[in-house]
């Protein structure tokens, strides 16, 4: 059987400092995608790995894209269909579905951060939402307050500025330094770990 893993929200919350010790619980990708997108419009893209296994040496060889929120129920639909597979999403918008890279990025409203092996509760400013994706790995997300018109209006280039610094002030603490950039792939909700590291398969719930 999968370990259940944890995401904890803090609903509202924003940069700033807020309770890292939550009721365990889970989160489906439709309020997974509400959360990190927001009120924004653009492409969203969801990856996977051939047999829908992660393969370091391979890369992600499916990219199928989505008008976001227009889309967000087949975005739903997708994650039901591979929760058993390593699924991976964007948290970046983007122009046109034609590239994940950076210069196509067109909007953002959260700072992420690949933790690894960092507990988020060593981070300097609690995250907002908190995702495990293996025993004791995470992924760290703040979503900034929408009434602050800077935070409101930054672009992906400043939101990924910011999870550089996160990143790079906590790479002593187990935190990636490269997981922050504006096509980074972040593990999706309702979908598995499949790293042969692990005894058994992780639930990304």
């Amino acid at each position: 059987a999968c370990s259940s893993s944890t995401v904890r929200h803090t609903g509202a919350g924003a940069l700033s400092p807020c309770p890292l010790v939550l009721e365990r619980g889970t989160m489906n990708a439709l309020k997974f995608f509400q959360a990190i997108f927001q009120g924004c419009r653009g492409w969203a893209v969801l990856c996977t790995f051939p047999g829908g296994r992660y393969n370091r040496s391979s890369g992600p060889t499916g990219m199928y894209w989505f008008r976001y929120p227009g889309q967000s129920g087949d975005m739903m639909a997708m994650d039901l269909k591979h929760k058993r597979d390593d699924l991976y999403v964007v948290p970046t918008l983007y122009s046109s579905n034609r590239s994940r890279r950076a210069v196509n990025a067109k909007v953002g409203a959260c700072i992420y951060a690949d933790a690894d092996d960092c507990n988020p509760a060593k981070f300097r400013v609690p995250p907002t939402l908190v995702v495990e994706t293996s025993p004791d790995r995470y992924q760290a997300y703040g979503v900034p307050r929408t009434d602050d018109p800077q935070v409101r209006e930054a672009t992906p280039e400043q939101l990924s500025a910011s999870g550089r610094r996160i990143a790079r002030a906590h790479a002593e603490d187990g935190c990636d330094p490269s997981g922050w950039d504006r096509g980074q792939l972040l593990r999706l909700p309702g979908t598995t770990n499949n790293k042969p590291s692990l005894d058994v398969p992780w639930s990304v719930q």
